[in-house]
C-alpha cells in the first residue's frame, strides 16, 4: 500500500515536470550548416538516469532548448560518440572493418558529433575509456561521489562484529584474524554457482541450466582474458585465481568480480598479501549470484548509488574498506561534452558546467527507483523537492529577442542598420577577448591554466597582426606567461614573421596549425638565477597529447618540454591561442604558509566535503580503534586522523587537486600560489586531517620564525608533497632512484633549513616519512615533532599526549612501516641500510622523541616551581 501510495505522488510530481511544452517549437542549435536538437547520452545503468532526465527536463522546460535524449550501453560508447569517432551514419568505426577510423584519429572526426553532444556519468575503469578520455579530456564533475568497490551482505558483517572481527576493514582479512569462517569456502561456492538454474530471457528457449555461471579465470573459457594476465595467470586454477597469501584453500575469501575489464589488475595487486581467491563471472552473472545464492558468502563487486542490491534481502549489502590510497573506493562522477560546445551553445555549456548533485540527491532518487518509480519519475520529484536547480540556469541578455523587438518598431532600412550594428558588435566582443581579463573567454581559460599570480603580471605586446582586423577570427593569442623572453616562429614561409615576447607579455599572431617552433633566451626574472637557457624547441602535431604518463586526463591538448630548470609547459586553447608557461622543479614549488593555510580551508570548507559527516570515516574512525584486533587497545595516535565530519588529502585530491590543477599537468602549489625556494619540508602522510594538519603548521609557522637564525627570510615557504608534486604525473616525479625523487632534492636543497613532522608517529608507519626522516638527520637539520596542539620540543603538548607519545615510541620499529608501492619500498628500505639500518634510525628517532619529551618536561618543571613559589608568596603575604 505504502509503495503504491509512492508511485501514485510520482506520477503527479511527473504530470508536474512536463507542464505544457511544445516541443517543435523549442530551439534548435546551429552548427555545420544545419539545426540539432541538444544529444544527451546516459549508461545504461541505474545511476545515470535520473540526473540525465533532471538536465532534459530544465533544458527543455526552462530553457526552451530541444533535447534528444539517448541511453548507451558502456563509457566507451558515450565517449565515442561524444568525440565524434563515427561514420556519417552516426555508427561506431568497427576495428574489424575500419581499422584506421577505429583510433579515432582528430582528423577523421565527424564535427559536431551526430549522436551525443554530452554524456553523463563517464566511467574510466577499462583501457579503452582512459584512451578515449586522453582525446576528449577530462570531464566536469557531477559532483556526488560512486563508491565502486567490494561488498558483503548485511548478516555477514553483523556476525563478524559479535565475534569482534571487523569484517569491513582490510586487516581483518589480511591478517588472519579468522575472517574466513564468517564466509563459505571456495570450494563450497563453486559448486552452489554450478548447480544454479533459472529463468532469463537471455538464455535458450528462456531458462538457464545448471552450468550456465563459472568461475572464468581459466584458459578454456576466457583465452584471451588469460592471455592479458600474463604472469598472474599461473595463480589461476579452476576458474579461481588464488593470492599468494592463499596457502590453505580451504579458508580462503571467495571474491567475485563482474566483468574482466573493471580494475582486476587493481584488485589482484591489493589481495595478493590476503588469503583470498578471486574471479570475474560477467555483471549480469554476478547480480544473478548474490540474489540467487542468500546462503553463500563472499565478497563481491558492485557500487553506490546503484540500484541492482538496494532491495536485497535483509538489507542492502555493506562495502569492505581498504586502505585509503586504493583511491578506487570513490569516484566522483563524470560528465564529458563536446570539445566545441562552448562555441556553438555557451548558455548549455554554462548550465551542464554548473549543474551538480550531492550524495544525498542521488540516494533520494536511486531509492525511489528502488520502490519502481521510472528515472523521469524520479528525476521529478527531486525537482520538485529542490530549488537549487534555479542556480544552474544563467539568464543572460537574449541579442535575438532584442533584435526582433527592434525590427518590429522599424522600417526595414533600419532594420538592416541594427543587423549589421549587432554583427559588428558580436565581431567585436569576439576581437577584444583578453588573456589578461579573467571575464573573457580566453581570460577564463588562462586563468585556469597559468593562475590568478601570472594572470595578473601579462601585458599585451602589439604586433603585426593586430592591423589585420579583417581577419579576427583566424588570429590567435600568444601568450608568454614564462619568465622566459622567447621568439615564436610558424615556419609559414613569410606569411606571417617571427615574434619576440619578452616574460609574462601577449600578442596576437596568425597560426592556422601545424608545425611551430618556440626559442627561450635568457630570462628576466633576475630574482631566479636561471642558468641560461638557449634552446629552441619545434612542436609538431603529433606532440600534443591530452592525457599524462599516469592516465590522468588533461582538459586541453598540452606539451610539456624540458629545460635546465624545470620544463616548458605550452597548452592550446582550439583556435584562438597558444599559452606558454613554466614548471618550475620541485625544489621551488614552495608554498607561503599563509598560502598553504587557505588551501587547507579550501579543502575543510569544500561543499562537496562538508555536506554531511562521511560514512567511509565514520568507519574508518571505528576501524582505528581495532588496529590491534588481538589487544583490542586504541592507539591515539592512530585513531585522531580518522575523526568524524574531517576530510584529508585522499578526499582534496579529487575534489581540490586534480579538478584545480593536475588537469592542467602542473602541481596545485604552480597554479594556486607565489611559489619559490622551500624553507621548510613538511612531512606527514595524506590519512591525517586537514583541519590536524592545518592546525600543526599554523604552530610550526610561529615557532620556526620565532627561531633565532642568522638571515630571516621575507616569506617562509613550505614544502607540502600533496600541492607541490605533480599529481597527474607521479611516477615521472619520483623517478627509479630515491635521490632523483622531489623529497631528496628538496631536504638537500640549501634553502631548506628544517623540518616538520606532522603528527610524528603517524607518519613515520609510512616508509617515505622513514626515508625524509633518516636524510634529515643525515644532513643535521633539526626535525620538529608537530601535532595539532603545537611543536613537543617547545613543551606546547599536553602532559597526557606526552605519555601516549612515550608509549608509543617505546614499542615503535620503524622497519615495520608501510609503503604502498613496492617499488618505492625496496628504494627505501636500501637508502636506510646505507645510511646505517633501521637499528640506527630507530636509535635516532627514540634520541629525538627523547630530547623532545625531556624538553616539554622542563618546561613543566619550571610551571611547577613558579605555581610552588606563587603558594609561598601568598602564604607569606598573609
Amino acid at each position: 500500500m505504502v509503495r503504491l501510495l509512492v508511485l501514485s505522488l510520482l506520477g503527479l510530481a511527473s504530470a508536474f515536470c512536463r507542464k505544457a511544452v511544445d516541443r517543435e517549437k523549442l530551439k534548435r542549435i546551429s552548427a555545420g550548416g544545419r539545426e540539432w536538437s541538444f544529444k544527451l547520452a546516459y549508461g545504461s545503468w541505474s545511476s545515470p538516469g535520473p540526473p540525465a532526465h533532471v538536465l532534459r527536463l530544465l533544458l527543455e522546460e526552462e530553457m526552451q532548448v530541444h533535447v534528444t535524449l539517448t541511453r548507451m550501453s558502456s563509457s566507451a560508447e558515450m565517449l565515442k560518440h561524444v568525440l565524434g569517432c563515427t561514420d556519417g551514419d552516426g555508427k561506431l568505426w568497427s576495428s574489424d572493418t575500419n581499422p584506421v577510423e577505429a583510433e579515432c584519429r582528430d582528423d577523421l572526426l565527424q564535427e559536431p558529433p551526430l549522436e551525443a553532444w554530452a554524456a553523463v556519468e563517464v566511467w574510466r575503469t577499462t583501457s579503452q575509456s582512459k584512451l578515449l578520455l586522453r582525446q576528449l579530456g577530462t570531464g566536469l564533475t557531477m559532483g556526488y561521489q560512486t563508491f565502486p568497490g567490494l561488498y558483503a551482505q548485511q548478516t555477514v558483517i553483523d556476525e563478524g562484529l559479535q565475534g569482534k572481527v571487523l569484517l569491513r576493514w582490510w586487516e581483518s582479512y589480511a591478517k588472519h584474524l579468522g575472517a574466513d569462517q564468517y564466509f563459505s569456502s571456495v570450494k563450497e561456492l563453486d559448486q552452489a554457482m554450478y548447480n544454479l538454474s533459472f529463468a532469463d530471457p537471455g538464455c535458450p528457449d528462456g531458462w538457464c541450466p545448471q552450468g550456465t555461471i563459472r568461475p572464468r579465470c581459466d584458459s578454456s573459457l576466457s583465452p584471451q582474458e588469460i592471455a592479458v594476465m600474463g604472469e598472474h595467470a599461473d595463480q589461476c586454477d579452476g576458474g579461481w585465481w588464488y593470492s599468494r597469501a592463499c596457502t590453505d584453500r580451504d579458508v580462503c575469501v571467495p571474491v567475485v568480480l563482474g566483468e574482466f575489464d573493471w580494475n582486476l589488475f587493481v584488485w589482484i595487486e591489493v589481495l595478493q598479501d590476503m588469503p583470498v581467491a578471486l574471479t570475474w563471472v560477467g555483471w549480469q552473472n554476478e547480480v544473478q549470484l548474490v540474489r540467487r545464492l542468500p546462503d553463500c558468502r563472499f565478497l563481491f563487486y558492485w557500487w553506490k548509488p546503484d540500484v541492482t542490491f538496494l532491495n536485497l534481502d535483509p538489507a542492502p549489502p555493506v562495502q569492505v574498506f581498504f586502505d585509503p590510497e586504493l583511491s578506487l573506493q570513490w569516484v566522483t562522477a563524470q560528465l564529458v561534452r563536446w570539445q566545441h560546445l562552448d562555441e556553438f551553445a555557451p548558455e548549455i555549456a554554462r548550465f551542464l558546467r554548473d549543474a551538480t548533485f550531492t550524495d544525498d540527491d542521488m540516494s533520494f532518487m536511486t531509492s525511489l527507483l528502488a520502490q519502481g518509480a521510472s528515472d523521469e519519475e524520479a528525476a521529478c520529484a527531486w525537482l520538485k523537492n529542490n530549488t537549487r536547480y534555479l542556480g544552474w540556469i544563467h539568464q543572460s541578455e537574449d541579442d535575438d529577442t532584442l533584435l526582433i523587438a527592434l525590427l518590429s518598431a522599424s522600417m526595414a532600412t533600419c532594420a538592416a542598420l541594427v543587423l549589421l550594428l549587432v554583427l559588428t558588435f558580436r565581431g567585436w566582443l569576439s576581437c577584444r577577448d583578453s588573456p589578461s581579463d579573467p571575464a573573457t573567454l580566453v581570460g577564463q581559460w588562462t586563468l585556469k591554466w597559468a593562475g590568478p599570480h601570472v594572470q595578473a603580471r601579462l601585458d599585451r605586446k602589439q604586433s603585426p597582426a593586430d592591423k589585420l582586423a579583417w581577419k579576427c577570427q583566424s588570429r590567435q593569442w600568444l601568450i608568454n606567461a614564462s619568465p622566459f623572453d622567447i621568439f615564436f616562429d610558424t615556419d609559414s614561409h613569410g606569411l606571417f614573421p617571427g615574434l619576440s615576447l619578452s616574460s609574462y607579455n601577449f600578442a596576437r599572431i596568425l597560426w592556422r596549425g601545424g608545425v611551430f617552433s618556440v626559442t627561450l633566451r635568457d630570462s628576466s626574472e633576475r630574482s631566479w638565477k636561471f642558468r641560461r637557457e638557449d634552446q629552441k624547441f619545434q612542436i609538431h602535431y603529433e606532440d600534443w597529447t591530452r592525457m599524462s604518463p599516469s592516465g590522468q586526463s588533461y582538459n586541453d591538448p598540452c606539451v610539456r618540454l624540458p629545460l635546465k630548470s624545470g620544463h616548458l609547459r605550452i597548452a592550446r586553447m582550439r583556435s584562438k591561442c597558444i599559452l606558454v608557461t613554466w614548471s618550475p622543479p620541485a625544489v621551488s614549488r614552495g608554498v607561503p604558509m599563509t598560502e598553504l593555510h587557505h588551501f587547507f580551508k579550501r579543502v575543510i570548507d569544500h561543499p562537496q566535503l562538508a555536506i554531511k559527516e562521511d560514512a567511509v570515516d565514520d568507519f574508518w574512525n571505528f576501524a582505528a580503534s581495532f588496529r590491534s584486533p588481538v589487544t583490542a587497545q586504541q592507539d591515539p595516535t592512530q585513531s585522531r586522523s580518522f575523526e568524524p565530519s574531517t576530510v584529508n588529502m585522499y578526499h582534496a585530491l579529487p575534489h581540490v587537486i586534480i579538478p584545480e590543477a593536475a588537469v592542467y599537468d602542473a602541481s596545485w602549489a604552480e597554479i594556486h600560489s607565489r611559489y619559490g625556494p622551500a624553507n621548510v619540508f613538511v612531512s606527514h602522510v595524506w590519512g591525517e586531517t586537514a583541519q590536524n594538519s592545518m592546525e600543526a603548521l599554523k604552530k610550526l609557522y610561529l615557532w620556526v620564525k620565532s627561531q633565532p637564525r642568522e638571515t630571516c627570510p621575507t616569506t617562509f615557504r613550505a614544502w607540502f608533497c600533496t600541492i607541490c608534486n605533480n599529481q597527474s604525473r607521479i611516477s615521472e616525479e619520483l623517478g627509479t632512484e630515491v635521490m632523483e625523487s622531489p623529497f631528496y632534492q628538496v631536504l638537500s636543497a640549501p634553502s631548506c633549513t628544517e623540518v616538520g613532522l606532522v603528527s610524528p608517529l603517524l607518519a613515520l608507519n609510512r616508509k617515505w616519512c622513514n626515508f625524509e626522516f633518516c636524510l634529515a638527520n643525515s644532513l643535521n637539520k633539526p626535525v620538529w615533532m608537530v601535532t595539532s596542539d603545537g611543536v613537543v620540543q617547545a613543551g606546547a603538548v599536553p602532559p597526557k599526549c606526552l605519555k601516549d607519545l612515550a608509549d608509543a615510541v617505546l614499542h615503535f620499529h620503524c622497519k615495520d612501516a608501510a609503503c604502498s608501492v613496492q617499488e618505492d619500498e625496496k628504494l627505501i628500505d636500501n637508502f636506510v641500510d646505507s645510511m646505517g639500518g633501521y637499528d640506527a634510525l630507530d636509535k635516532n628517532l627514540k634520541d629525538v622523541f627523547s630530547g623532545a619529551i625531556q624538553n616539554a618536561h622542563r618546561h613543566t618543571e619550571e610551571a611547577i616551581k613558579l605555581v610552588q613559589h606563587l603558594h609561598k608568596t601568598s602564604y607569606v603575604h598573609l
